[in-house]
């Protein structure tokens, strides 16, 4: 594909970058609109370019320069981009992956069970079933579950891509940091691929790269290239996450998520906290003895926050001895208030300070 650009733009005379950004940017009907420097990039980088459309266009007005025959170089030109595209996928596919490494939570072991549990669907699934098969008609979507702590968002995504085809990808972006792995490569997506974005804070919410990957994930999504492509994301609800993500600033302030609030529009989905009671009744007769203890023992309807661990989490709060209990508290109080898993531990030592003389009957909930 390289080779036929260089020949495209050697054919044609060796235009200058401005001659051909000034040819592209003058034709409403090629589709693509490189710029300067990404015409650049297609002639002289030997990477392949993240855009059919620019390399289509780019090749357009290089033939008519040299008198060529434009529909089929542009034919040529897709099928080897599609190619190389698909050389070295980026990924793995779904088939070999552990939902464990995707950060689904590990839940309670009981009478010698372990693993996930037996899987309870509720409405939600039914909106990410229909999402799937739109994908699987070779639509590219996004969907972005909404929910507080342990809500089962990550397993819910995880159920869903495997109803897709055999041969689909996902790319979990983490190494070395989500943001940046996120944007050095976001590019690279192509067809049949999942994007996985759990606690998609940590990618829209960055201060220094958040913007340009939801600027990304949107030209991503609009690509006809790449598609099918599927974006999964999970977020908390409430101003510090989800809300500070989707709240239209007032006219005069600054608009920090443009890009993520355009994004997310109604590409949301959002979980209950709780199971409801006919749900729990049926769990009480599941085959699977974690079910039957979390139907029957979890507060309010909070199924899944008691399978991911609730019992052992509330096991190490009662037996804390005085300082380490302090310093949690402090914590569930500046994680209840908003502030981000990160906490100083100067931060919580001063928070700690006066929790012993309160008198607190058990955890927050």
């Amino acid at each position: 594909m390289k080779e036929l650009i260089y020949l495209a733009y050697v054919s044609a005379g060796t235009p200058t970058l401005d001659e051909m950004t000034a040819l592209v940017a003058d034709d409403d009907d090629i589709g693509g609109s490189p710029s300067r420097d990404t015409i650049g990039r297609l002639i002289g980088d030997a990477t392949v370019p993240a855009r059919q459309a620019d390399v289509l266009a780019l090749l357009t007005v290089l033939t008519r320069m040299a008198a060529g025959d434009v529909a089929s170089i542009v034919q040529h030109a897709a099928r080897l981009w599609t190619e190389a595209r698909l050389v070295e996928p980026i990924g793995r596919l779904i088939v070999d992956l552990d939902p464990y490494a995707l950060e689904v939570h590990h839940a309670i072991a009981k009478d010698g069970v372990t693993g996930l549990p037996a899987y309870v669907e509720r409405d939600h699934d039914a909106c990410l079933r229909t999402i799937v098969t739109e994908v699987t008609g070779g639509a590219s979507r996004l969907a972005m579950l909404v929910g507080t702590s342990s809500t089962g968002k990550t397993r819910a995504c995880w159920e869903a891509v495997q109803r897709l085809p055999t041969g689909w990808r996902l790319w979990h972006p983490i190494d070395p940091e989500r943001p940046q792995a996120a944007l050095a490569d976001l590019s690279r997506v192509g067809p049949r691929t999942v994007v996985w974005l759990n606690e998609a804070q940590y990618y829209l919410l960055n201060e220094q790269h958040g913007e340009a990957i939801a600027a990304g994930l949107r030209e991503l999504l609009a690509d006809s290239s790449r598609r099918p492509v599927l974006v999964l994301g999970t977020i908390w609800p409430g101003p510090n996450y989800f809300g500070k993500l989707t709240t239209q600033p007032a006219p005069d302030d600054p608009d920090p998520f443009g890009q993520a609030r355009v994004l997310l529009a109604n590409r949301e989905i959002h979980l209950p906290s709780a199971f409801t009671r006919s749900v729990i009744d049926e769990l009480k007769t599941s085959a699977d003895p974690r079910l039957v203890e979390a139907a029957t023992h979890a507060r309010d309807g909070l199924v899944t926050q008691y399978l991911a661990g609730a019992p052992e989490l509330i096991k190490i709060y009662k037996t804390a001895t005085s300082g380490p209990r302090a310093l949690l508290e402090a914590a569930m109080d500046a994680r209840r208030l908003g502030h981000p898993l990160g906490l100083p531990l100067a931060f919580l030592e001063a928070g700690s300070r006066g929790i012993p003389h309160r008198h607190r009957v058990g955890p927050p909930t």
